[in-house]
Parts: C-alpha cells; structure tokens; sequence
C-alpha cells in the first residue's frame, strides 16, 4: 500500500461520518435509523458491511465505539439476535449509560429470574 496514512486518515473521516449519521449510543453504538427512514435507508447498512471489511483488511483495525453485537451482525450479515443474553446486556449497558444504568440491572436481574 503506497499511502498508508492517506488511506487511514480517509477511512477515519469517512467512519466518523457513519458513526454521527448511521449509528447511535453514549461508549458503544449500535445501528439506528428513524423509523421514517428505515424502508428507504435500509440498504445503507449493506454498503456499511463492505466498509467495514475493507476497513479491516486493508488497516487491521475495527473502528472504535461500535458494540459487540452490531459487529458479530454486520460481520455475519445477519440480522438475528444472538442468544447469548450476556452479550445483549453488556452491549445494552454500553449503548445506554448514566440514568438508563439501573434499568438495565433491574432486566438483567428479571432475566436471571426468569431463567431459574
């Protein structure tokens, strides 16, 4: 690769854009679209996939902030949610930090329950 840092400092721009424009969160971020937007904008997550593999292979790295899930989603191309509850909850806790921290216990907690 000729220009490396060209080439990072592009894919850099470009990812803060998605992440403002495409996603949502406080330490991680998930996918987000407005409900209005989702029939028409769906697709978009389709190209994002793309970048994020070109992203990988041609720097090695993964861009930051983006949860665990959300990568396991784009990277598999698959919408389904894993069945790894911890997983789900520890994304969930990431995405909504501060005020939204204690009902995220309180639902690992029912969870727990539930599961007994």
């Amino acid at each position: 690769m000729p220009f490396p840092c060209l080439t990072k400092d592009h894919f850099t721009c470009l990812w803060n854009e998605l992440l403002q424009t495409f996603f949502t969160g406080e330490s991680a971020v998930i996918p987000f679209l407005p409900v209005h937007e989702h029939v028409r904008r769906r697709h978009y997550f389709l190209v994002i996939r793309l970048i994020l593999c070109h992203t990988t292979a041609l720097l090695s790295y993964v861009p930051a902030h983006i949860s665990q899930l959300t990568l396991l989603c784009l990277a598999l191309d698959s919408s389904h949610i894993t069945d790894d509850v911890d997983l789900v909850m520890d994304d969930l806790r990431l995405v909504c930090l501060n005020f939204r921290h204690a009902f995220i216990i309180l639902l690992r907690r029912a969870t727990q329950i539930v599961k007994l």
